[in-house]
């Protein structure tokens, strides 16, 4: 419920629908270890997903589009 309640607010802030932003996908495992990929916050929000087969999706985003984005 908590990431519905970011996702509600992401786009009451920025004032578009998540369906209108991208993600890139790090791993898909049944036991993500995100410390791993902590060096790539530089680069967006580092967040999980849970997929429907049981594996859990390490995603960087969200982005406004698929241009690569660079601070």
């Amino acid at each position: 419920m908590k990431k519905y309640r970011i996702l509600i607010l992401l786009a009451l802030v920025t004032g578009k629908c998540w369906a209108e932003q991208y993600a890139v996908q790090i791993e898909a495992s049944k036991s993500p270890q995100l410390q791993r990929y902590e060096s790539l916050k530089v680069h967006g929000n580092l967040y999980t997903e849970k997929a429907s087969n049981g594996y859990i999706r390490t995603r960087l985003g969200p982005y406004e589009n698929k241009a690569l984005q660079r601070n």
